[in-house]
């Protein structure tokens, strides 16, 4: 499949190719076809999110659009090389490409394989953060920034990822 992804550090837009991985329940995995990733490791990182960070984050902030634009109540997680942030969600991929040309038209976050490699504490730390965000679009879409950022921080650290966050100091 083709995914657009945000250059953020030169607000850019442009095109990768991915594929698809693991298809569960709850998720759906991509990971960009020049990427080398271990297939037990994108097993271990998406399960990981349907059976505890997936749960954790609705009981704790409510519950993301579902099944949103695409009719599919999976979300999906593209891994792919990200320049200016270690994932994002864009609300922008929650809408036609008539609105918007570089929407991927599903409920979906990007993770910087660069920044945290699958099966890593970071990379689930990431999932739960940005989860979190696209939880907080569907249930407070005009809270401040900072409000959002530090929701998605304590999404971390109620995920258990508080050792990770603590090692950076």
């Amino acid at each position: 499949e083709t995914f657009w992804v945000s250059d953020l550090s030169n607000n850019t837009n442009y095109q990768v190719q991915a594929e698809l991985r693991y298809a569960g329940p709850v998720l759906l995995m991509y990971v960009d076809t020049g990427a080398k990733v271990e297939q037990a490791d994108i097993e271990r990182s998406a399960k990981e999110f349907e059976q505890s960070i997936y749960q954790r984050n609705r009981e704790l902030f409510g519950h993301e659009l579902s099944p949103g634009i695409d009719g599919d109540p999976r979300l999906t997680v593209l891994n792919t090389p990200v320049q200016g942030a270690g994932g994002y969600f864009s609300s922008a991929d929650g809408v036609v490409k008539a609105v918007n040309r570089y929407s991927n038209e599903r409920e979906m976050f990007v993770i910087a394989i660069d920044s945290y490699p699958l099966g890593s504490p970071g990379y689930g730390s990431t999932l739960a953060h940005e989860f979190q965000h696209m939880i907080e679009w569907n249930v407070a879409r005009r809270s401040p920034s900072w409000f959002n950022e530090g929701m998605s921080t304590i999404a971390e650290d109620m995920n258990g990822y508080m050792d990770d966050y603590l090692g950076k100091l």
